[in-house]
């Protein structure tokens, strides 16, 4: 008989504000930021976090079933994190028109950097 229960170790999550833990069979968390891909065990960063790109539930469903927090999660060191968030503010809650009217008022040296960075998304 072939043995198929696979030990499980509780961690943690901020979900909407609100710490969740819950029994996953591996650790979450690699120790690599996916986005500029410093490592932990490199020394390169001290910690990462996960990062969620959408929060898809209440914190009511989440609470009724914790291992949904961590669907939707990229691990992030701390600057990046803070960079996935403003995206995440900008791209789920605000009216693209009003982003056009910021960025059209933003001073030359920001506008040309932003540009630089669609630029270097899209090729």
């Amino acid at each position: 008989m072939v043995e198929t229960s696979q030990k499980k170790k509780m961690y943690s999550i901020v979900y909407q504000r609100k710490r969740i833990s819950a029994l996953l069979p591996e650790n979450p968390r690699k120790g690599i930021c996916r986005a500029c891909k410093r490592s932990r065990a490199k020394g390169e960063i001290t910690q990462t976090q996960l990062h969620h790109t959408s929060y898809a539930y209440s914190i009511g469903t989440v609470k009724r079933n914790p291992v949904l927090a961590f669907e939707n999660t990229v691990e992030t060191d701390y600057p990046c994190h803070r960079i996935f968030d403003a995206f995440r503010e900008i791209l789920d809650k605000t009216n693209i028109e009003r982003v056009v009217g910021v960025l059209r008022v933003l001073p030359p040296s920001q506008q040309e950097k932003f540009k630089e960075i669609a630029k270097r998304f899209i090729s």
